[in-house]
């Protein structure tokens, strides 16, 4: 089977624990999770404190409880802007090589993503803003 790097987009981030503690990731963009997902390395790493569990399936042989921290992920966009999201993020096993974890739909939501599969071209921006209705 294929680590997660090669399952398709990434984007790099860092992620802050609650301390301030921070640490930079490379994250894979997958449209179908559900939740973000940082591995226990990085957890360990940051030294971050579980704010609980949460029942996580698909992404283990079968359903398992993870611990969930209240962090803040830095995700640099292609175009070269940050954007700051303070989310619950889920822990995941360490042994994903090539990546440190994955950013899911409840962040997704809030950006502008497009994936062009066959050619591997890849947009993470901000979403347009509105413009005035008749403008």
């Amino acid at each position: 089977m294929n680590d997660l790097a090669e399952l398709g987009p990434q984007v790099d981030a860092v992620v802050v624990s609650l301390d301030g503690a921070q640490r930079a990731v490379r994250l894979l963009v997958d449209t179908g999770a559900d939740v973000t997902m940082v591995s226990e390395g990085v957890l360990a790493d940051l030294r971050s404190v579980p704010e609980g569990m949460s029942l996580v399936e698909g992404v283990f042989a079968g359903p398992a409880e993870r611990e969930v921290h209240d962090l803040t992920l830095r995700l640099m966009l292609t175009d070269g802007d940050t954007v700051v999201v303070q989310a619950f993020v889920t822990s995941m096993p360490t042994a994903n090589d090539g990546v440190d974890g994955l950013v899911g739909r409840e962040i997704l939501e809030l950006l502008r993503m497009t994936y062009d599969g066959p050619t591997g071209v890849f947009e993470l921006l901000r979403p347009a803003r509105s413009r005035p209705q008749g403008a």
